[in-house]
């Protein structure tokens, strides 16, 4: 990355989390390479690479303004994380886990239905948001396809070893002051409930 402009994605979590992934990649000027753009910066040409950007939205957006593409996934060089899950506090847990598994249920339901019916699911987003490119809707939902079910565990499966990952990242980076066991950071009790 010496001399190439990189932009990370929004956020302070984020950016922590870059100069761990760029510590694991033991690239040492990564972050120096970060300048202040967002994913447009990608499609105008203004930057040479972009961190945490969702493949299916900044990676297909670009790749429909006629850039060519290489999106490296951290999973394939063994740094695993969950970007997107479901948390909720202990209290609720323990009081009102009924509405816990009827929302994870739902929520898989909707997971399941968008893979089997993407051409709907853009038709969807279309109706609640007319100001959506329906091309970079089409093939968003398609690259995401294969993300939200990889066929390796139901959909909305955690493993331990994912959150060890992420949680090493953290420590390393000084984000988190020490490891926690990851079995005491989630559950799969709500996932296997709504299968």
């Amino acid at each position: 990355m010496v001399g190439r402009a990189a932009a990370p994605a929004a956020g302070t979590v984020l950016n922590a989390l870059a100069n761990g992934y760029g510590s694991a990649f033991a690239i040492d000027a990564y972050t120096e390479a970060f300048v202040e753009l967002d994913e447009s910066g990608q499609v105008t040409g203004e930057i040479d690479a972009m961190g945490f950007a969702w493949s299916a939205n900044g990676g297909m957006e670009a790749q429909l303004a006629g850039h060519d593409v290489n999106m490296i996934f951290m999973s394939d060089y063994g740094i695993l994380e969950y970007p997107n899950a479901i948390f909720t506090a202990e209290q609720m847990i323990e009081e009102n886990s009924d509405v816990i598994e009827r929302f994870v249920r739902a929520t898989l339901k909707g997971y399941q239905y968008a893979i089997e019916n993407p051409d709907e699911v853009v038709e969807f987003a279309l109706e609640r948001n007319d100001s959506l490119d329906p091309e970079l809707q089409a093939a968003s939902m398609d690259a995401f396809v294969p993300l939200i079910d990889s066929g390796d565990a139901p959909i909305g499966w955690m493993d331990a070893e994912v959150w060890q990952s992420t949680q090493s990242i953290l420590v390393d980076q000084a984000f988190i002051d020490s490891p926690v066991e990851p079995s005491l950071l989630y559950t799969n009790e709500f996932v296997e409930a709504a299968q």
